[in-house]
């Protein structure tokens, strides 16, 4: 679950390597990153075009 912070820009990055270095399953690794990601810059993308 701590995956879910891999978007914020200062604690995202050392948390997938810590994730790597505990092995941490490539598929959930994926699917957990990637929703973090995909809702960020949905986010970014919503105040950037005044969607909010």
């Amino acid at each position: 679950m701590s995956l879910l912070l891999s978007w914020v820009p200062v604690v995202g990055d050392p948390l997938t390597v810590v994730a790597g270095i505990l092995r941490e399953p490539l598929c959930s690794f994926v699917v957990t990153v990637a929703v973090a990601k995909v809702a960020r810059d949905l986010v970014v993308a919503a105040i950037t075009l005044s969607w909010i």
